[in-house]
C-alpha cells in the first residue's frame, strides 16, 4: 500500500487565494499549480525548501501562500503536528518526525518503515508477530490530531467507508482507533505492488491485457458504488498491482458517502490531474465523478499520458502525434485505439456528468463489449454500425448464413424439408447398421487367427494381434473411412497400454491422416478424440511442449464438448501447463475439468472421481502438498466407498499420495502406499511397464531416506531395467531414475559412481528436460552432482552447478519453497568446503528460515541444513551454539527418521567433537557410546567421523 493521496489543504476553503494558504475552488489553474508545488515541497527537508521556492516560484504572493500552507500542514513541527512537550508527555519519543515513530507500537502492530506520506496522513508498514504467526499491514496515521470538525469527519468517514467495503480488489480495513497520544490511525491490508500504469509499462502489456486489468479496477469501483460510496481520488498510485497480478484499489480517505447528506465539507480535497470538472468547480459529487477519473486512468494506461483539459482530440490522434521518446506506442496500439476505444474514452471524459457513463459498471460493460467485438453503447445509434460489428464477429457465419438463406428462398418448402429429414434419418440408420456389421465382421475375422484350436506356440501374442489388426484396418475395403479411423485409434490405445509407444504413435498418426481426408469438421468429437490421444502419447513420451501446443490449439473444443475425450484433454492440458511452470493456469484448467466431470458424469462416477484424483495429483506436482494430501485422500476414500474398480489411475493416486507424505514427514504411511500401488500396477500390466517403474523409483527414493540401501538398490535397478527397455536410455523418465540411483550412491559415499551416473543424467536432461517438463529433475541432478563433486574436490564446478540449480528452483517454485531451501543448503556446503565458514553459516540460516515459513515441513532438508549450521558454528569457534544446533538436529532426525542410523551416527560424531572442544568429556563419551551402539559400518561414514567414533 502506498501513502495517502495528497490533499489540497487541511482546512475549509475561503474566497481569498492568500488567506491561510487555502484557495477558492473556482480558481482551478491556481489550485492545480499550488497543489503540484506543495506536493514537491512536502517531500523536501525543511532546510532545502527556501532555495527550491526561490528557484521555482517567481510570484511573491504564491510563494507566501505556499509557506503558509506548509506552516498549516505542520511539516516543520515534527511528529504529527504535536508540540515537542506534548510528544514527550504522550509518547516519550525522541524524534520529532516520522522517523521517530519507527519501532513504536500502534495498536497491536510495530511500525517498521515509512511507506509514504501526504498532506493529511503518513502510512507505515506495520508488523505483528506472535509465535509462528506473522502479519504485515499498512498503518495510516493522521499527521495531526482530530482537532477540527473536518478532520474528525474525514477520519470517521474513512473508517465507515472501509468497513462497508468487502471486495477482493479493494484493500481491506482491519482496525481503526486513536492512540493514547490522540493520534488517529487505520490498520489496512498491505499491498506490496506497483501502480497499474508502471506494471503495464514494465511488462509491455498489449491493449487487450491492459483493458482486462482496467476491467478489474472497474469491478472494484462498482462494488464501492453499490455501497453508495464514491472514491473521488482514483489515480495510478491508488491502484496497485501486486506481484501475483492481483489488482487492489486503495485509499478511500476523501471518499464521499452518497447517503451522508454532506456535500461541501471536503470538496476541495482531490488530486487535480485526475479530478472531474465538478470537483474543481465545487459541484455536486456522484458516481460519474469516479467515472471521469477512471477515464483519465484508462487514457494514461493506454497512452502513457493523461488527457488534456478542455477540448480534446481523440485518443488515437493523441497517440499518433505523441513524442516517440515520451510515449512509446506501437502502430498496432494506435490502430487499436481507433474507433470504439476513442468513443468510449470521449464518453467517460465528458465535462458534463450527465453525458458520462452512469457508473463504473456501465463503463466496464462498454469496454467488455469492445473486447468481445460487440457494438458499444457509447457509439451513436446506427444500423450500419451494428451490422458491421456483427459481421466482424461472425465473418464465416455471416457468409454461410447468406448462402443458406439464398438456397432456402430458392428451393425449400416445409414439406420438402420434412421429407429430407425423414430421408436423412433413414440414411443414418442404414449407415449405423452397416458400421455395426462391419465392426462385427472385422473383430470376428481378427480373432479367428487367435483360435484356441491352434497349438500354443502358434497362437499370436497380443503384440502380433495388434499388428494384424492394424494391417486389416489398412486394407479392408469393407470399412467405412471414419470407422477405419476409430479402429486405428482403439488399437493405438491397446498398444500404448502395453508400453509399445512407437506402434501406438504410428497408429494414431495414420488415423489422423485419414480423418483429414474426410469431410468432417475440426470441431467434431472424433477429431477432438484423435488429437487428445495424440497429445497424451506425446506427454507420456516426454514431448511436453508439443503436447501443450496441441491442447492449446483445441482448447475451445475441449471446453465446449461434453465427452470423455474432451475431459481427458482438459486434464492433459492442465498437466502440460504444470510441466511448463504455469501452476496457476494448470489449476484453473484442472478446475474446469472438475466442473465438467461433476456436471456431465456426476460426482459418483468413475470420471468424476478420477478428475478429483487428478486435481490432487496436480497439486502434488506443483508442491501444494497440504491441498494435494487432502484431495488425494478424499478421492481414494470415495473410490473405496463406491467400490469402483481399482485400476491404473487408482494406483497413480497412491503413488502421488506417497510422494506427498514423504515430503511432509508422515513416514509411516509412505511405504504401504507405494507397495499397494506397485502391486496393483503389476496386476494391471502383465509385463514391464513405465508406470510400474515410476512406483519403484518413488519407493527407492523413500528407502534411501530410511537408509535401507539394499532394498533401495533393488527397486532402482528394476525400475531402470524397465525404463531402458521400454523408453530408451535418453528418455527423461529413465534419466530421472538414474539420478535417483545416483542419490543412493551419494548416501553410500560411492562418490565416483554418483558423479558418473549424474554426469550421464545431466547430459540427457540438458538435451530433453525442458521439452519434456522435467526441469525440476534437472535442477535436482545438478545439486546431486554438486554434492558428489564437493566430496571429490571439484569445488568450482560444484559452485556453478549449485548456482544454476538455485536459479531454476526459484523460477519453478519460488524462493519460499523446500526445493529452493535445499539449493541454498548445497551452496552452503560449497562454501564450507572452501573454508568460508561464515558464508556457509549464512546459507544454512537462510535455508532454515525458508523452511520455517512453509506450511508443509520438509524434515530431510531441515536435518541437513541443521548439520551444516552446527558444523559452520563449530568451525567459527562458536561451540556452545554449535552444540545446541547439533542437539536440535538430533531431535529433528529422531522425530522424522528414528531408524536412520548413518545420519544419527554422523550427528553424534559431530557433537562428540564439539563437546571435546568445550572440555565436556562426559558429553563426548556419551555421544560416542550412543553412536557405537548403532553399529554403522565404517565405510558409510566420512573419515573424520569414523576416527571420532573408533
Amino acid at each position: 500500500m502506498t501513502g495517502s493521496p495528497r490533499a489540497a489543504s487541511a482546512a475549509p476553503a475561503t474566497n481569498s487565494p492568500a488567506d491561510d494558504g487555502v484557495f477558492a475552488a473556482s480558481d482551478s489553474a491556481l489550485i492545480a499549480r499550488l497543489r503540484a508545488w506543495f506536493d514537491a515541497l512536502v517531500e523536501l527537508p525543511a532546510d532545502s525548501r527556501a532555495a527550491w521556492l526561490a528557484a521555482n516560484v517567481a510570484d511573491a504572493d504564491e510563494r507566501a501562500a505556499l509557506e503558509r500552507l506548509l506552516a498549516a500542514d505542520g511539516i516543520d513541527d515534527g511528529l504529527l503536528d504535536v508540540v515537542a512537550d506534548e510528544v514527550a508527555a504522550r509518547l516519550g519519543a525522541s524524534g520529532l518526525n516520522e522517523d521517530g515513530l519507527i519501532g513504536q507500537r500502534v495498536g497491536a502492530f510495530r511500525l517498521t518503515r515509512l511507506l509514504g506520506k501526504g498532506g493529511m496522513a503518513a502510512v507505515f508498514l506495520g508488523e505483528r508477530e506472535h509465535g509462528s504467526f506473522r502479519q504485515q499491514v499498512a498503518v495510516k496515521l493522521l499527521r495531526r490530531g482530530l482537532y477540527s470538525e473536518i478532520e474528525q469527519r474525514l477520519f470517521l468517514r474513512e473508517r465507515q467507508v472501509l468497513a462497508r467495503l468487502a471486495h477482493p480488489n479493494i484493500a481491506r480495513l482491519f482496525d481503526g482507533d486513536v492512540t493514547d497520544a490522540g493520534i488517529p490511525f487505520l490498520v489496512m491490508e498491505y499491498v506490496d505492488g506497483e501502480p497499474i500504469t508502471r506494471h503495464a509499462a514494465a511488462r509491455g502489456l498489449d491493449v487487450r491485457r491492459r483493458l482486462e486489468l482496467f476491467l478489474t479496477v472497474c469491478a472494484a469501483v462498482e462494488s464501492a458504488h453499490r455501497a453508495l460510496i464514491v472514491h473521488r481520488d482514483i489515480k495510478p498510485s491508488n491502484v496497485l498491482v501486486a506481484h501475483d497480478g492481483t489488482v487492489k484499489l486503495l485509499d478511500f480517505g476523501i471518499a464521499k458517502l452518497l447517503d451522508d447528506g454532506v456535500e461541501n465539507a471536503t470538496h476541495h480535497l482531490f488530486t487535480p490531474d485526475y479530478a472531474a470538472p465538478e470537483q474543481i468547480h465545487a459541484g455536486p459529487i456522484s458516481t460519474a465523478t469516479d467515472v471521469y477519473a477512471l477515464g483519465v486512468l484508462l487514457h494514461e494506461l493506454l497512452l502513457g499520458t493523461r488527457p488534456e483539459r478542455g477540448p480534446r482530440r481523440r485518443a488515437s490522434s493523441a497517440a499518433a502525434a505523441a513524442d516517440g521518446a515520451r510515449v512509446a506506442l506501437s502502430r498496432r496500439r494506435t490502430r487499436a485505439l481507433l474507433g470504439d476505444l476513442d468513443t468510449i474514452l470521449l464518453k467517460a471524459l465528458a465535462d458534463e456528468p450527465a453525458r458520462r457513463y452512469a457508473s463504473a459498471g456501465a463503463f466496464a460493460e462498454d469496454v467488455r463489449r469492445h473486447l468481445d467485438g460487440r457494438p458499444v453503447e457509447a457509439h451513436p445509434p446506427s444500423t450500419w454500425y451494428r451490422m458491421r460489428k456483427f459481421t466482424a464477429r461472425h465473418r464465416g457465419t455471416v457468409a454461410a448464413t447468406a448462402a443458406a438463406v439464398l438456397a432456402l428462398l430458392a428451393a425449400l418448402t416445409v414439406a420438402l424439408w420434412q421429407a429430407r429429414i425423414a430421408h436423412e434419418q433413414a440414411r443414418v440408420a442404414r449407415a449405423e447398421t452397416q458400421r455395426a456389421n462391419a465392426t462385427r465382421d472385422f473383430i470376428a475375422e481378427l480373432f479367428e487367427s487367435a483360435s484356441a484350436s491352434l497349438p500354443r506356440d502358434q497362437r499370436p501374442t497380443p503384440e502380433r494381434l495388434i499388428e494384424e489388426a492394424a494391417k486389416r484396418a489398412h486394407d479392408d475395403p469393407g470399412l467405412e473411412p471414419s470407422l477405419r479411423a476409430q479402429i486405428l485409434l482403439a488399437l493405438a490405445k491397446v498398444a500404448a497400454s502395453g508400453g509399445d509407444y512407437a506402434q501406438a504413435e504410428a497408429l494414431i498418426d495414420d488415423a489422423i491422416a485419414r480423418e483429414r481426408a474426410l469431410p468432417i469438421a475440426t470441431s467434431s468429437p472424433l477429431w477432438t478424440e484423435s488429437l487428445v490421444q495424440k497429445g497424451n502419447l506425446l506427454h507420456v513420451t516426454n514431448r511436453n511442449d508439443e503436447a501443450d501446443r496441441l491442447m492449446a490449439g483445441i482448447l475451445p473444443q475441449l471446453l465446449a464438448q461434453d465427452t470423455e475425450a474432451a475431459l481427458s484433454g482438459l486434464m492433459l492440458y492442465g498437466a502440460t501447463r504444470a510441466y511448463a511452470g504455469r501452476a496457476d493456469e494448470a489449476l484453473a484448467i484442472a478446475r474446469q475439468a472438475f466442473d465438467k466431470a461433476q456436471r456431465v458424469f456426476g460426482p459418483d462416477s468413475i470420471d468424476g472421481i478420477e478428475v478429483s484424483s487428478y486435481l490432487g495429483q496436480l497439486c502434488a506436482t506443483i508442491r501444494r502438498d497440504r491441498e494435494a494430501a487432502s484431495m488425494l485422500e478424499q478421492a481414494l476414500a470415495h473410490w473405496r466407498a463406491l467400490q469402483l474398480p481399482q485400476d491404473e489411475e487408482y494406483a497413480r493416486t497412491l503413488f502421488h499420495l506417497g510422494a506427498v507424505k514423504a515430503r511432509t514427514g508422515e513416514r509411516a504411511a509412505v511405504e504401504p502406499l507405494y507397495r499397494e500401488g506397485i502391486a496393483l500396477m503389476r496386476r494391471v500390466y502383465d509385463g514391464p511397464h513405465d508406470r510400474i517403474a515410476a512406483g519403484l523409483a518413488g519407493l527407492g527414493a523413500f528407502l534411501v531416506s530410511e537408509e535401507r540401501f539394499d532394498e533401495a538398490e533393488a527397486a532402482f535397478d528394476e525400475a531402470l531395467a524397465m525404463d531402458r527397455r521400454l523408453l530408451g536410455e535418453d528418455n527423461a523418465k529413465t534419466v530421472a531414475v538414474l539420478d535417483g540411483r545416483a542419490a543412493l550412491d551419494l548416501a553410500r559415499r560411492r562418490y565416483a559412481e554418483a558423479e558418473r551416473a549424474d554426469r550421464e543424467a545431466l547430459r540427457s536432461f540438458l538435451a530433453h528436460a525442458q521439452a519434456s517438463g522435467y526441469e525440476e529433475e534437472l535442477a535436482t541432478t545438478r545439486l546431486h552432482l554438486a554434492e558428489a563433486l564437493i566430496e571429490r574436490g571439484g569445488g568450482d564446478e560444484a559452485a556453478r552447478l549449485q548456482a544454476q540449480a538455485a536459479r531454476d528452483t526459484a523460477r519453478l517454485f519460488g524462493e519460499s519453497s523446500a526445493p529452493f531451501a535445499d539449493a541454498v543448503r548445497v551452496g552452503g556446503c560449497v562454501e564450507f568446503a572452501r573454508g568460508e565458514y561464515a558464508a556457509a553459516l549464512a546459507a544454512a540460516d537462510r535455508a532454515l528460515a525458508t523452511l520455517g515459513g512453509l506450511d508443509s515441513p520438509n524434515p530431510n532438508v531441515e536435518i541437513r541444513s541443521r548439520y551444516l549450521r552446527a558444523s559452520a558454528l563449530a568451525a567459527l569457534g562458536r561451540r556452545d551454539e554449535a552444540d545446541r544446533e547439533a542437539v536440535h538436529a538430533l531431535a529433528a532426525l529422531h522425530a522424522a527418521h528414528p531408524d536412520a542410523h548413518v545420519q544419527r551416527a554422523r550427528l553424534l560424531a559431530l557433537r562428540a567433537r564439539i563437546a571435546r572442544a568445550l572440555g565436556r568429556a562426559d558429553v563426548a563419551a556419551a555421544a560416542i557410546a550412543e553412536a557405537d551402539a548403532l553399529h554403522v559400518p565404517t565405510a558409510l561414514l566420512p573419515d573424520e567421523d569414523a576416527a571420532t567414533l573408533h
